[in-house]
């Protein structure tokens, strides 16, 4: 679990200002870094599925789809695409995308708080990424579904170690994220290689969702098990994670990217000594040299010399 990270969850940039504002300065001070999860209704995941196209014809497509959502140009969003398989026109992955000025304002209050940001994702790739690392298995297939968060539902299918769906299904009542989540199941199956679930893990506060549990169970006959909600901390803190998804890629620099950067200005520096070494040992040997020359002659030989010179012009 890493140690070195101040972790956070918001819904909008006035609940992280909130947050932090609770924090002490010890604890800002402690921490450089930080690591945000948006559960924003803002933020949008998108995934795809999609046969007979190139990357390049994939994220051309995606982007297309997720402006129309939006309504907003293309160079008002922030996207982070993830491919989970590729083959000869075949691709599936994820793209999460947020407003720039949305993001800028994250941003912007984590630098008001001295807050260097090394990731800023979706809250569900978060927590399904946490149950991903516990219940990962090279040879099942298994969903997870997770009621941590009031009226937002994490979901993620994998089929071994590739992630085959992950989304967020927000929700006001019961009754409508039922056939949200069972909808989800069966398309998966139906389109992808899963074809059947071998294990079922619900996770959160589930003593209102065993009517969901139930249905589930039966519709697919899959193994079905109950696990306890994950804190945020928990999942923003794990030292290896599947989803990539970063927000802040674009606008800080990692660890290890402020390293070379420190190590490239150590040796520009010692460059520049070294520079201005050889140029002090130039002016001073031109200086010796001047010297030198100097003293080579008097300043009655040099006054005959100009007079010489005249009179050679005059000829």
């Amino acid at each position: 679990m890493r140690q070195d990270l101040i972790t956070f969850e918001a819904r909008s940039p006035e609940e992280l200002t909130e947050v932090l504002t609770k924090l002490s300065s010890k604890d800002t001070r402690t921490c450089l870094y930080s690591a945000l999860a948006i559960s924003d209704p803002q933020l949008l995941i998108y995934f795809f599925n999609i046969k007979g196209k190139t990357f390049a014809a994939v994220k051309e497509e995606v982007c297309n789809e997720i402006k129309e959502i939006f309504s907003l140009p293309t160079e008002e969003i922030d996207y982070d695409f993830q491919v989970f398989h590729s083959e000869t026109n075949y691709m599936t992955g994820i793209c999460a995308a947020i407003p720039k000025k949305l993001l800028r304002r994250y941003l912007d209050i984590l630098d008001k708080n001295r807050l260097v940001p090394q990731r800023i994702l979706p809250y569900s790739s978060a927590i399904v990424d946490y149950y991903f690392q516990k219940y990962k298995d090279p040879n099942t297939s298994f969903c997870v579904v997770d009621f941590s968060k009031k009226y937002m539902i994490s979901l993620g299918i994998f089929k071994g170690h590739c992630c085959e769906l992950m989304r967020t299904i927000p929700y006001e009542n019961l009754r409508d994220a039922k056939p949200e989540i069972v909808e989800s199941l069966k398309n998966t199956c139906l389109m992808t290689d899963v074809k059947k679930l071998d294990h079922i893990y619900f996770a959160g506060i589930l003593e209102d969702k065993m009517d969901i549990i139930r249905e589930v169970e039966e519709a697919f006959q899959a193994r079905v098990e109950r696990d306890h909600s994950i804190d945020i901390v928990t999942a923003l803190s794990m030292d290896d994670y599947y989803f990539n998804i970063n927000f802040a890629a674009g606008y800080v620099f990692s660890p290890s990217e402020r390293m070379r950067a420190m190590h490239l200005t150590n040796l520009i520096l010692i460059l520049c000594v070294l520079f201005n070494i050889y140029l002090g040992f130039k002016l001073f040997n031109k200086s010796m040299k001047l010297r030198d020359l100097n003293a080579s002659y008097t300043l009655t030989e040099y006054d005959y010399a100009k007079n010489l010179k005249k009179e050679l012009d005059a000829l």
